[in-house]
């Protein structure tokens, strides 16, 4: 455009034609538009991909993505408020399948303090992954220990390995939810049933948090990518009939061959195959809580009745972990530095009566 106005004004110029000036105002004036077009053009393609309208693989400007992306989280759903549905009986823990992701390191500092408490409550439902074989451990969850083979590293490949026998295990199992944790979460049994109970199985949900506010981008057979996805950290819950459709990218060693292509974490592949290839959006809950977070900031008075999970962190400059005022079963810091002892014991009040400690 800008070549044809120029040509045809230095004609005119040679000429000395007085619509030369007309012409140049013109020509600004398109240009102007057409610029203005382009630009909302690029907006209305990060809406659309932030509603869900458009490819979630659609390469779009990073400047603008930049300036819009603080929208996005007001676009997912939300678990507040459950999608009920007809001849169903109500969502039970029987029919919950609870896999914990663990390595033989951490079988005495962390699957230990998970089997003193809240594996107390679904010892039925709850399955640890692993990495070796451990007969202590196997006797103190009734067999529900698995060796899935896979390395001992906390790498991708090694993670996401463990990760595909989760997957694998729950499908056998025939139960409507599979829920994922991670060996520093504390499972608040009751809330995580109350959770999923109004929430129907037969539709396709994806129950997390994300640890991101905005997509989490990489490449995927050279193509650029852009998904939400729920952090392993926190825990996070999919539905039976979203699993079944998942089996193309999941079953049989399929979550590690993906992982490989995306080049990206186990969490981040669940995200990538269910909010990208099947387009499914994440339902975010507010219940559920990772070491990523401030944990001191959440209010004791409430952690009972409003949070399914917890996590800390214990790293040498860094403590994160929950801050419980309840005077009853207040267990020394030194004694329960994860806090989750002192917190089963307020909600399992049963358990601690008499300052009589099951630990």
């Amino acid at each position: 455009i800008s070549y044809f106005f120029g040509k045809r004004i230095h004609r005119m110029n040679r000429r000395g034609c007085s619509t030369a000036i007309p012409t140049i105002i013109f020509a600004f004036v398109l240009c102007l538009i057409l610029a203005c077009g382009i630009v909302l053009y690029d907006v209305t393609s990060i809406r659309n991909y932030v509603n869900g309208r458009s490819r979630l693989n659609r390469k779009i400007s990073a400047f603008y993505y930049d300036r819009f992306y603080d929208e996005i989280p007001e676009t997912r759903k939300t678990a507040d408020e459950p999608v009920k549905h007809k001849n169903e009986s109500p969502t039970a823990l029987d029919d919950i399948f609870i896999s914990v992701k663990t390595t033989g390191k951490f079988h005495q500092s962390r699957v230990q303090i998970i089997i003193d408490t809240w594996f107390r409550d679904a010892k039925l439902q709850t399955y640890f992954f692993t990495d070796i074989d451990d007969a202590n451990f196997v006797q103190q969850t009734g067999g529900h220990m698995v060796n899935t083979l896979c390395n001992k590293t906390h790498t991708r490949k090694d993670l996401s390995c463990k990760l595909g026998a989760e997957y694998d295990h729950y499908m056998k199992s025939n139960k409507r939810w599979w829920c994922h944790f991670d060996d520093d979460n504390y499972v608040n049994v009751g809330r995580l049933v109350a959770m999923l109970r109004d929430v129907n199985h037969t539709k396709d949900f994806y129950i997390g948090k994300p640890s991101l506010n905005y997509p989490f981008v990489t490449t995927y057979e050279g193509e650029e990518v852009r998904f939400w996805f729920a952090t392993g950290g926190a825990g996070l819950c999919i539905s039976r009939a979203l699993a079944i459709k998942m089996k193309p990218w999941c079953s049989d060693g399929g979550i590690y061959q993906t992982s490989e292509k995306l080049r990206a974490p186990d969490d981040c592949t669940l995200g990538f195959i269910i909010s990208n290839r099947l387009a499914v959006q994440l339902t975010e809950s507010n219940l559920l809580h990772s070491h990523l977070e401030i944990l001191n900031k959440l209010n004791p008075a409430t952690l009972t009745e409003q949070v399914v999970s917890l996590s800390y962190g214990l790293g040498a400059k860094r403590q994160n972990f929950i801050q419980l005022n309840d005077s009853r079963f207040n267990i020394p810091i030194s004694e329960d530095p994860t806090r989750f002892r002192t917190l089963h014991c307020i909600i399992q009040s049963d358990l601690c009566k008499h300052s009589v400690r099951p630990y």
